[in-house]
């Protein structure tokens, strides 16, 4: 199990943005990385990471508002290798991409023939084995 500062660093690294404290600890319980034996969890995460944030002068975490925080610029648990010079990261532009193919995809099928489609599909299956 990851610390709550660890989870929050885990946490805020995927995030596109600041989170609020609730928000936080949610992503943290779904990806199994904070306990569910406490009582708390939105109170304990949210004093992690104001006392984590007033006392270490090195903390990456940084409070933008009430019950907000994000994390310092530059830091990320992503590799160097997985973030583009504008700060997207490889699987957000693999996303996009395999969205407007899937788009320009959808909208050619959409223009051939019936009986074209037919064959298409034949074909298809009959490579599929």
């Amino acid at each position: 199990m990851a610390t709550l500062r660890e989870a929050a660093l885990r946490v805020l690294s995927e995030a596109h943005g600041a989170l609020s404290i609730d928000e936080i600890t949610q992503r943290a319980q779904e990806r199994g990385l904070l306990s569910s034996t406490s009582k708390t969890p939105v109170a304990s995460m949210g004093a992690a990471l104001y006392m984590d944030s007033k006392r270490n002068p090195e903390s990456p975490f940084v409070q933008v508002g009430p019950r907000r925080f994000t994390l310092k610029a530059g830091v990320s648990l992503l590799p160097a290798t997985a973030r583009s010079a504008a700060g997207t990261s490889l699987a957000d532009q693999i996303e996009r991409h395999n969205a407007a193919v899937k788009q320009k995809l959808l909208a050619a099928l959409k223009e051939i023939h019936p009986r074209t489609f037919e064959h298409l599909i034949a074909r298809l299956l009959e490579r599929l084995g």
